[in-house]
C-alpha cells in the first residue's frame, strides 16, 4: 500500500470516527427531545405549541446576524491565532447585535406583545439572541479545534435542560410561556458549559490579552463577505423558511400553526440527528482539502449517493405519519400527521442537500448561493399567495412543498457544479 493510500484511509478512518462522535450526542439528544414530545403534547396545547413555535421562528430569523456570520470563518484561517482573532470578533458582533436588537424590542414592545401574548418578550428575545450567538461561536471553535466530543456533550446537556425545564414549568404553573422559558434557560446552560470548556482548551496558548484591535480589524476585513454577502443572504434564506409559519399563525391562528410546527420539528429530526452531524465533521475536511487545491468533486458525490439512501428510507417511514403521530402524540394532533405526509418529499430531498451546503461558502461561492436564497424566498412568497385561493391549510402545504423541491433541487445543481469546478481546477494545476 502506498504512503499516499495509508494517508487517504487514516483520513476517511477519522473522518468516520468523528461522525459517529458527533452522532451519538446528537442520536441521544435528539431521542430524548423526540421522545418527550408525547409528554410535551399532552401538557401544552397545540395553541401554546404555535406561540413556541411563532417565538423559535423569530429567533432563527435573527441568529443568522448575531456574529454577522464571522463565526462560520473561525475554521477557514491557518494560523490558529487569526482564528481566536475571529472568534473574539464574533462575540463582539453579538454584543452589539444584542444591543441593536434590544433597543428595537423596547421600541416595538407593544406588538411583541400583542403577538406573543408575553410581558416581558421584549427582554427575552434580545437575550435569547445574545447566549445563541455566543453559542454559535464556540460551536465553531470546537468545530475548527476538532473537539467533537465536547460538541457531542453540549447537544445532550441543551436537549435534556430544555425539556426538563418546559415539563417543570407546567407544574410551576407557567403553562403559556413555558416552552419558551424552558428553551431559553436550556441554551444559556449549554453556552456556559461551552465557554467554560474553552477557556480551559486554549489556556495554555490564548488569553483575551493577546488580542489585538490591529488583527480584528485584519480579520474583519480579510473575511468581509461573510456579514456583507453571507450574513444578508442567510437572513433571507431564514425569512423564507420562516413565512410559512408566520402566514398560518396570521391567516389560520395559533393552533393550526402549532400542528404545522410540531410536523416540521418531527420530519426534520433526521436532518438534525444525521445531517448536521455529518454536515459539521464534513465542514473542515472540505476546507483542508480547498486549502491545498485540492478536489472536493469524489467527496461530495459520495456524501450525495449515502445521503440518498437514508433519504429515501426517511420517506418511506413518513408516508405513516398520520397514524404514527396520532399514536404518538395523542388525538389532538392528527392534523400534524397529515402534514408531515404531505411535506415528506421535501424533507426528503433537503435531507441530502442541508448537509452539503457549506461547499459554495468554502468555494468562494456566495454571490451564487445569494442569488439561490433570492430565489428561495421569492418561490415561497409565490407558494403562498397562489394557496390564498384555496382558503385550505392542506393546500398551502401542498403549495410549499412544490416551492421547495423545485428550489432545493436547484440547489443540488449548484453544489456538485460547484464541485466539478475544483476536480477541473486540480487537472489544470496537474497539467
Amino acid at each position: 500500500m502506498s504512503v499516499l493510500s495509508k494517508f487517504t484511509n487514516k483520513l476517511q478512518d477519522r473522518f468516520l470516527r468523528n461522525v459517529i462522535t458527533l452522532m451519538t450526542g446528537t442520536t441521544l439528544a435528539q431521542v430524548i427531545g423526540f421522545i418527550t414530545i408525547p409528554i410535551i403534547t399532552r401538557l401544552y396545547s397545540p395553541e401554546q405549541f404555535g406561540s413556541y413555535q411563532n417565538f423559535t421562528t423569530l429567533i432563527s430569523v435573527i441568529m443568522v446576524i448575531a456574529c454577522l456570520r464571522y463565526e462560520q470563518a473561525i475554521v477557514l484561517p491557518e494560523q490558529k491565532k487569526d482564528a481566536y482573532h475571529l472568534f473574539v470578533l464574533s462575540l463582539i458582533m453579538t454584543f452589539i447585535t444584542s444591543a441593536v436588537v434590544l433597543l428595537l424590542c423596547i421600541i416595538f414592545k407593544v406588538i411583541l406583545i400583542s403577538f406573543f401574548k408575553i410581558t416581558n418578550i421584549s427582554l427575552i428575545i434580545p437575550v435569547s439572541l445574545f447566549f445563541i450567538g455566543v453559542f454559535q461561536a464556540l460551536n465553531y471553535w470546537f468545530i475548527r479545534t476538532q473537539f467533537f466530543k465536547v460538541l457531542a456533550f453540549s447537544k445532550l446537556i441543551q436537549i435534556t435542560s430544555t425539556v426538563i425545564l418546559q415539563i417543570i414549568f407546567v407544574f410551576v404553573g407557567t403553562t403559556e410561556s413555558g416552552l419558551i422559558y424552558g428553551f431559553i434557560l436550556g441554551q444559556i446552560i449549554v453556552t456556559i458549559l461551552l465557554y467554560v470548556q474553552q477557556k480551559l482548551n486554549i489556556q495554555k496558548e490564548f488569553y483575551f490579552s493577546s488580542i489585538s484591535v490591529h488583527g480584528l480589524i485584519n480579520q474583519a476585513k480579510k473575511y468581509k463577505k461573510f456579514p456583507l454577502v453571507n450574513a444578508a443572504t442567510s437572513l433571507i434564506d431564514n425569512l423564507a423558511a420562516a413565512l410559512p409559519t408566520f402566514f398560518f399563525t396570521i391567516f389560520f391562528g395559533n393552533s393550526i400553526t402549532g400542528q404545522f410546527g410540531l410536523a416540521y420539528r418531527v420530519i426534520n429530526l433526521p436532518i438534525s440527528l444525521i445531517g448536521t452531524s455529518i454536515a459539521q465533521v464534513f465542514l473542515p475536511k472540505i476546507a483542508e482539502i480547498v486549502q491545498t487545491q485540492g478536489d472536493i468533486y469524489p467527496i461530495v458525490l459520495q456524501a450525495i449517493k449515502r445521503m440518498a439512501i437514508i433519504s429515501l428510507t426517511i420517506l418511506l417511514v413518513l408516508q405513516l405519519s398520520p397514524w404514527l403521530f396520532k399514536l404518538a402524540f395523542g388525538d389532538g394532533w392528527e392534523l400534524a400527521g397529515t402534514i408531515a405526509q404531505i411535506m415528506s418529499i421535501a424533507i426528503a430531498l433537503r435531507f441530502v442537500v442541508s448537509p452539503l451546503s457549506s461547499v459554495l461558502i468554502i468555494c468562494d461561492k456566495q454571490g451564487i448561493l445569494a442569488l439561490w436564497q433570492l430565489m428561495y424566498m421569492l418561490s415561497t412568497t409565490i407558494a403562498m399567495l397562489v394557496s390564498l385561493m384555496f382558503q385550505s391549510v392542506l393546500m398551502t402545504v401542498v403549495c410549499l412543498v412544490i416551492s421547495d423541491v423545485g428550489l432545493y433541487g436547484i440547489y443540488l445543481y449548484l453544489i456538485i457544479r460547484t464541485s466539478k469546478q475544483t476536480q477541473f481546477r486540480t487537472k489544470v494545476l496537474g497539467e
